[in-house]
């Protein structure tokens, strides 16, 4: 079912006016879920070197609940993608579909000491603006399914299910 939303997200886009010849159209090998939740990524550009990649997290009905899209080439470990086959590759990556799917509980978010200006150590944890040290505590209190997937070159957006609600709660650094 996933497949086909993808397949016709395509064809809409093709029908809508890009061209992509022999484009660089592709998915994820797989899928991730985290909580009821799937997420996916998809590639589309007339080629890979100038794709964008699309993440999307769905409900278990398949209704969109989050999605973030960026030029492909500014994202972590696209310097190895040349072709449709390297290309689906790194959209396992950027899901976490390689790293037991990118998804652990909040429990195992970095501690934010009282006093610091934010969670974590050499590579921090930059909460979203809108939490603050008492909602992050309460967040690593629920021990909720928390999913990051690659958003740059040197970081990962992070997604937490809190009751039936998904929400961005920060990103997290890595070294890039």
């Amino acid at each position: 079912m996933i497949k086909t939303a993808i397949a016709a997200f395509g064809f809409l886009a093709l029908s809508s006016g890009a061209a992509f010849a022999d484009g660089c159209a592709t998915t994820s090998s797989e899928s991730v879920s985290f909580g009821d939740n799937i997420a996916e990524a998809v590639a589309i550009g007339d080629d890979c070197a100038n794709s964008v990649a699309l993440i999307i997290v769905r409900d278990g009905d398949g209704a969109p609940l989050y999605s973030h899209a960026t030029p492909a080439r500014y994202l972590f470990g696209f310097y190895e993608v040349t072709d449709e086959r390297s290309m689906a590759d790194f959209l396992d990556e950027l899901i976490g579909v390689r790293f037991g799917g990118g998804a652990f509980t909040s429990s195992e978010l970095p501690e934010w000491p009282e006093g610091a200006d934010f969670p974590g150590g050499e590579f921090p944890f930059y909460p979203e603006e809108w939490v603050d040290r008492g909602e992050y505590l309460r967040f690593q209190s629920m021990d909720a399914p928390v999913w990051c997937h690659v958003q740059g070159q040197e970081s990962s957006a992070c997604l937490i299910i809190d009751g039936d609600r998904l929400y961005k709660i920060g990103v997290q650094t890595f070294p890039g």
